[in-house]
């Protein structure tokens, strides 16, 4: 049994497809599951389209935020929601979906976290063509896992908490952990 949480913000072109992608692959794997997509204040036809995906599957839920409150906060609310403790994380827009099974797999053979790692020596950039906003947020993400491993004193190789592709299982007493950030690093 899993639960997927999906933030997402301003994606209406492709938020009923990348549904249709997430429902495909879960249903090859014959799991049960829920999705828990949050709207966090989209300014855009986004909410239309997750109503309309909504009206075909009904293990789909809705949280809508009717104005912007972070990732962060976004999805510690759809986690208060959640019916089953194994929880995947995807962004909206699917990156890694190609990995997506296999994080699947990986967090049911009972592992407690597994994150897609791009910051590993065999990941390949296929874009070099990277903008300013590209090469900061790598150069902040790249900044942020040094902080994770000497702060936290674990040697993760590689420490991409930012990917936006995880499995995790909840852990017991969710309800009582206190957020630091609600708009931002929810990853961290």
């Amino acid at each position: 049994d899993i639960s997927v949480i999906i933030p997402c913000l301003n994606y209406e072109k492709f938020i009923f497809q990348n549904l249709q992608k997430i429902v495909d692959k879960i249903s090859l794997l014959n799991l049960n599951y829920e999705i828990i997509i949050v709207n966090d204040g989209s300014s855009d036809n986004t909410l239309s389209e997750i109503g309309r995906f909504i009206k075909i599957n009904n293990k789909v839920k809705l949280i809508n935020n009717k104005s912007n409150t972070g990732k962060s906060s976004s999805i510690i609310s759809a986690l208060e929601k959640c019916k089953f403790n194994k929880i995947v994380l995807i962004d909206c827009d699917i990156p890694y979906f190609d990995y997506f099974e296999e994080i699947i797999k990986k967090i049911n053979d009972d592992n407690d976290l597994v994150i897609v790692n791009r910051r590993l020596k065999e990941s390949e950039l296929i874009d070099t063509d990277l903008n300013f906003y590209q090469i900061m947020r790598t150069k902040i993400g790249n900044l942020v896992g040094l902080i994770i491993n000497l702060l936290l004193k674990v040697n993760v190789k590689g420490t991409d908490t930012q990917a936006g592709l995880k499995a995790f299982k909840k852990i017991e007493k969710f309800e009582k952990l206190f957020f630091y950030s609600k708009k931002y690093f929810f990853d961290l």
